[in-house]
């Protein structure tokens, strides 16, 4: 198009000049290079969004003091103190670990219904209540992993440093995340 209106202009002429026609490029030649995000933040055009270390473990280490980063419980641990840890950390599920070894998890709902139809649950091990195991994503996983797993898979994931279960990290924590990420206060 601009070729043609180039030389529809250069025939109106009265006498010969010497002008310019812009002939633009939509650079699809080019998106490996010059459109593709990460070769502008390779090259400082543009900046990085994510936090330098947008990893799990970095989402551990921010979270409330009040709670360890990892309260969990054994199979043989009894309903009724799980339940009681619950309450003091105000926290809406437990993993449950049997030494180094994910097991199972219990949740608040379910383990509220159980009791509500027979309350000799609370005297059960959570290991005769436990629900399947948690996720887990290594410490150094981004935090869109987690955040692809917490949408599809579950509502929790425990994180693991060096083969060492170290946190859980829950749908709430990474909206947390999400929310102060957007509003630059990370």
């Amino acid at each position: 198009t601009i070729v043609a209106a180039a030389l529809k202009v250069a025939r109106q002429l009265d006498e010969r000049k010497v002008f310019v026609a812009v002939l633009c490029d939509a650079g699809d030649r080019y998106l490996s290079k010059f459109h593709s995000d990460e070769w502008m933040k390779e090259n400082q055009f543009l900046e990085d969004e994510r936090p330098e270390q947008a990893e799990v473990d970095l989402e551990l280490t921010r979270k409330s003091t009040r709670v360890p980063a990892l309260v969990h419980v054994g199979p043989a641990t009894v309903v009724k103190d799980a339940i009681d840890l619950m309450e003091e950390y105000n926290i809406s599920q437990i993993p449950v670990l049997d030494g180094n070894e994910s097991v199972g998890n219990i949740t608040e709902g379910k383990l509220t219904r159980r009791v509500l139809e027979d309350q000799s649950v609370l005297d059960l091990p959570v290991s005769e209540v436990m629900e399947a195991q948690l996720p887990v994503l290594d410490a150094d996983a981004h935090v869109n992993l987690a955040m692809k797993v917490l949408t599809h898979e579950a509502s929790a994931l425990l994180v693991r440093r060096h083969g060492v279960f170290v946190g859980v990290i829950t749908r709430h924590d990474l909206i947390e995340f999400l929310s102060e990420q957007r509003s630059g206060q990370r």
